[in-house]
């Protein structure tokens, strides 16, 4: 068996379009989906339940996770940081310049690190062998302190 935890917030991370993973940019005629978008989070879960493991998959949905768990990796300003996103007017790079967010990163970066802590419960409770947390924002680019885990 493995368990898939999941969280709909995780689809209210919006990357928005532009050019691949730059961003919006007046010198594009046809904008494409930056790759870290609701559909990568959608198809995989698709493939997951149409696929050849679908009946070894058990589905769990996850908490968000709370200030005091976002603060045993992230410093308690950076989680001001990232939860002040909430105030954005559409989609805005921040960190890099690959990296975007949206008025919904908060919640959607919250249900993802739960999706994380309750996977990893799950199988240091025993509960599963095995799990996958299906999340996004994939949280690649957070540090300690900084969005952009390579200037840290």
């Amino acid at each position: 068996m493995l368990l898939v935890v999941h969280h709909e917030d995780c689809l209210a991370h919006d990357t928005g379009e532009g050019l691949f993973e730059a961003g919006p940019h007046p010198l594009i005629a046809d904008p494409e989906p930056h790759p870290e978008s609701p559909r990568r989070l959608r198809n995989v879960r698709s493939a997951l339940e149409r696929g050849p493991l679908a009946d070894a998959l058990e589905w769990r949905a996850a908490r968000p996770a709370g200030r005091s768990a976002l603060e045993r990796v992230h410093s308690a300003a950076h989680v001001d940081r990232v939860e002040g996103l909430a105030e954005l007017d559409g989609v805005t790079a921040i960190g890099e310049s690959s990296t975007f967010a949206s008025q919904r990163t908060p919640a959607a970066a919250r249900a993802a690190a739960g999706c994380a802590l309750d996977a990893l419960d799950a199988v240091l409770d025993g509960v599963a062998p095995l799990t996958y947390a299906l999340a996004r924002p994939p949280g690649h680019h957070a540090g300690p302190a900084s969005i952009d885990a390579y200037s840290v």
